[in-house]
């Protein structure tokens, strides 16, 4: 076999597999893009609304990532956004409601813990009247001691 013929088998096999790769690599980027709603009607698109994917806001000519923040969705899910364009997590409105009754609840147990706890300041002041106390104290005894002395 001549060299010529060798290259020439060599370019048809190759040009069919190149064919062949280019053919799955297309159909490997082929992506369907799910799309929901936020409760106030925006359209909202990612490849999966899954913590770690990206999503985008849907405008009639462009996609923009959506911004960081948590957002209702129109089955009362909600979408927390991590970082700009990217899908922390969701979360179910049940889970929403606990984490608020959660920190509800944290909030009175502080607010009870300060009320049975003096501050500084209010101890000094205890200790400031104290003081007084014991020194009026002392100046009754000495004047009864006088007075009974008379």
């Amino acid at each position: 076999m001549k060299a010529t013929e060798i290259l020439s088998k060599i370019k048809t096999y190759l040009g069919e597999d190149t064919a062949d790769i280019v053919e799955n690599i297309e159909q490997s980027q082929v992506v369907e893009l799910a799309q929901a709603k936020l409760e106030n009607g925006t359209v909202l698109e990612a490849e999966a609304f899954e913590a770690g994917k990206e999503i985008f806001i849907l405008t009639d000519d462009e996609k923009v990532a959506v911004p960081v923040g948590e957002y209702q969705m129109e089955d009362g899910q909600i979408l927390v956004v991590s970082e700009e364009g990217l899908i922390g997590e969701i979360k179910s409105a049940e889970q929403e409601e606990e984490v608020e009754a959660s920190e509800e609840v944290e909030e009175q147990l502080e607010e009870e813990v300060e009320a049975k706890y003096a501050t500084k300041e209010e101890l000094a002041e205890v200790k400031s009247l104290v003081e007084e106390i014991k020194t009026m104290i002392e100046k009754i005894g000495e004047m009864s001691e006088r007075d009974g002395q008379r």
